[in-house]
C-alpha cells in the first residue's frame, strides 16, 4: 500500500513574520526619534511632547514655569513611554533574528521563543499608546481646569503616534504569523527533520529471524 502525499508542513523560516517586525522596529524608531507624541495648545503657548525629550531633558523639568501644562509628577507617564518603546525596539529586533533561524535545526524552544517575545512587542507596544492616550486626557483636564473654555484643538496627537499605531499593527500581525507557524510546526515539522516513523515501534518488537529459527 502506498504512502498518502506529504502534508504541508511549517516553513523552514518565518519570513512573513520577520519581515513585519522589521517594518514595526522601524516605524517605533521614527516614533520615539520624533518627539511630537502630543501637542498642546495653551492660549498664545504651544508645547510637544514626546518620548525623546523626557530622556534629552534627563527628567530635570524644574526650571519651568508654575502654569506649565504638564505637572512634574506626570513625568513618570513619559518616562513609561520610553522604557515601553525602547523594550518593544530591542525584543522585537531579537524576534526578527530568531525568524531567521533554520526550524530545522533550532527546534521547537526557539519557535516559541519567538512566538513569545512578537506578543511581548505588542504588549509593549500597546502600553506606549495607552499611557499616551491617558496623559492626553489628564492634560484636557488640566488646561478646562486653567482656562475658562477649552477650544476643540488645544491637545492633539502628534505624527510620532500615528507611527507607534502603525508600529503596533505591524507587530500585531508579526504575532499572528508567528503563532500560527507555531501551530504548524508542532503539527508537522519542517523537511528533512528526523522524525520517528509510526511503523518504528513495529519494526523495533519484530523477533529475528535466528531466534525465530531456534524455536523452529
Amino acid at each position: 500500500m502506498e504512502p498518502l502525499g506529504p502534508r504541508a508542513c511549517a516553513p523552514e523560516r518565518r519570513l512573513g513574520s520577520a519581515l513585519l517586525q522589521a517594518l514595526a522596529v522601524m516605524f517605533l524608531c521614527t516614533a520615539v526619534s520624533d518627539p511630537s507624541w502630543l501637542h498642546v495648545q495653551d492660549g498664545n503657548r504651544s508645547t510637544v511632547y514626546g518620548v525623546s525629550e523626557i530622556l534629552h531633558r534627563g527628567l530635570n523639568w524644574t526650571a519651568r514655569d508654575t502654569d506649565y501644562p504638564l505637572h512634574t509628577n506626570w513625568l513618570i507617564f513619559l518616562l513609561l513611554m520610553a522604557i515601553c518603546c525602547y523594550l518593544s525596539i530591542l525584543i522585537g529586533f531579537v524576534a526578527f533574528f530568531l525568524d531567521f533561524l533554520d526550524t530545522r535545526k533550532c527546534g521547537k524552544i526557539v519557535v516559541k521563543l519567538s512566538s513569545i517575545l512578537h506578543i511581548t512587542t505588542v504588549l509593549t507596544s500597546a502600553g506606549a499608546l495607552m499611557l499616551c492616550s491617558y496623559l492626553y486626557i489628564l492634560l484636557i483636564q488640566e488646561i478646562k481646569s486653567q482656562a475658562a473654555e477649552t477650544t476643540k484643538d488645544s491637545v492633539w496627537f502628534g505624527e510620532s503616534f500615528i507611527f507607534a499605531i502603525v508600529a503596533c499593527v505591524m507587530s500585531f500581525g508579526a504575532a499572528t504569523l508567528s503563532v500560527i507557524h507555531a501551530i504548524k510546526y508542532s503539527r508537522c515539522p519542517p523537511r528533512g527533520e528526523p522524525q520517528r516513523d509510526i511503523t518504528e515501534p513495529l519494526l523495533s518488537e519484530s523477533v529475528d529471524p535466528a531466534i525465530q529459527g531456534e524455536y523452529g
